[in-house]
Order: C-alpha cells, then sequence, then structure tokens
C-alpha cells in the first residue's frame, strides 16, 4: 500500500504541474493579445496624426490656389482700367481691386497660418512614427519571447504527460478510480499532506490514532472530514 499512496503523489504532483503549466500557457496568448493590441493602438494614432497632417497640406493648397486666382483677377481688373469709358465705372473698377487686394492680404495670413500648421502636423506625426517604430520593435521582442516560452511550456507539458502516464499505469484500477472521483470532487486536489494531525487540504485536526496510522504507512487512508487520501509528511526531515 506505501507503494500506491507513493506512485498517487507523484501522480497528484504531475496533475498540479500540468495545471501550473496550462494555466501559464493559457496566460501568455492574452499577453501577446494585449500587446498587439498596443502596437495596434500606435498605428492607429500615427495614422490619425497623418490623416491630420495631409488635411494641413491640402488647406495650404487650396489656399496658394485661391491666391493665385485672386492675383490672376487683380491683373485682369488692372489690365482692364484702360479700357474703362467713364469715371462711375473707373470708381467701380477701383473698389473692386481693393476687395480683391484685401481678400489676397487675408488668404496670405491664413497661408501663414497653413505654413504653421503643416510644420507642426509634420513634426507631430514624425514624433509619432518615431515612438511607433520603436514600440512595435520593442513589443514585438516582447511577442516572440513569449512565443518561445509557449514553445517550451508545450515541451514541458509533453514530458510530463508522459510520467503522468505512466505513473497512472501502476496505479491500481480501484485507486485511479477513486483518485479520479476525489479530484473531481475536490477542485483537482485529491491527495494532501498531514502534519501534526492537520489535514493540508482542509486544515483540520485528524483523530490521533489515525494520524498515528498514517505515520506507519501500512493503511490507504481518507480524512474523515474532506474525504481526501492522505499522506503523512514529516517536516523534520526524518523521511517518511
Amino acid at each position: 500500500m506505501k507503494e500506491q499512496v507513493a506512485l498517487l503523489i507523484e501522480l497528484q504532483k504531475l496533475d498540479d504541474e500540468i495545471l501550473q503549466e496550462a494555466l501559464k500557457k493559457k496566460e501568455l496568448p492574452e499577453r501577446i493579445e494585449k500587446l498587439r493590441e498596443e502596437i495596434r493602438s500606435r498605428e492607429a494614432a500615427v495614422l490619425e496624426k497623418r490623416d491630420l497632417s495631409e488635411a494641413a497640406r491640402q488647406s495650404l493648397k487650396e489656399s496658394e490656389r485661391e491666391l493665385k486666382r485672386l492675383a490672376e483677377s487683380l491683373s485682369k481688373g488692372k489690365s482692364r482700367l484702360s479700357e474703362v469709358k467713364t469715371n462711375k465705372e473707373y470708381q467701380a473698377m477701383l473698389k473692386e481691386m481693393d476687395t480683391i487686394a484685401e481678400a489676397s492680404e487675408a488668404v496670405e495670413d491664413r497661408i501663414l497660418r497653413d505654413y504653421e500648421r503643416v510644420d507642426e502636423s509634420r513634426r507631430v506625426l514624425e514624433e509619432a512614427e518615431a515612438e511607433c517604430r520603436n514600440y512595435r520593435e520593442r513589443h514585438e521582442g516582447e511577442i516572440l519571447e513569449i512565443e518561445r516560452e509557449i514553445g517550451k511550456i508545450d515541451l514541458r507539458l509533453e514530458e510530463i504527460q508522459k510520467k503522468h502516464s505512466g505513473a497512472r499505469e501502476k496505479v491500481r484500477p480501484e485507486l485511479i478510480r477513486r483518485y479520479d472521483m476525489i479530484r473531481q470532487r475536490r477542485n483537482g486536489k485529491a491527495v494532501v499532506s498531514v502534519w501534526k494531525e492537520v489535514c493540508g487540504g482542509c486544515h483540520v485536526n485528524i483523530p490521533p490514532q489515525l494520524y498515528n496510522n498514517l505515520q506507519r504507512h501500512e493503511e490507504f487512508i481518507l480524512c474523515p472530514h474532506c474525504n481526501r487520501i492522505l499522506y503523512w509528511e514529516d517536516r523534520n526531515g526524518q523521511g517518511q
């Protein structure tokens, strides 16, 4: 019986390792997705700033086209002055040209502001692009490391599963059935240690006689409170 309990202890440890590795593996893809989402967020910010920069350039071009049209209108107006017949028409033409000149000045002021917007938006875009590049390089490196860790976990799980299968084959069928049933009912913990008459599963004291029997390793003993499989653990370093 001592050998069978030892196998169940080993089986429990292997099941615990499998669970721990599986939990790690589950968390790692979530970390990868979080990093990729942060990269996508930076890339979206770059696209937004690129659109703003392009809008500033288009606004500048439109202002320059408008200034060119006004200049052409002013030039045509000046050339038509010599063709005017009456003083009234002449004054009207001068007033129209003054209006065009005022509009030109306003557009020139707008062009100066547009130049400033273009320069500022270009600077902001370049900073965002540089930040995005650095962020992507750093996070892609982290993602690569996480993917490598997933690969290592897969290898460890494969090794543990082999040991697990080997241990299960050596345990008597009726004990395996009981072990599996207890694990299912007790959140994966079927085998627990006992020290100083306290169950390591439910943390309730067991009867002294039961504790003495555990130390002799002669019986297959269940906790009278949580029904887990018990074994004595000598924490004084004297062995089991």
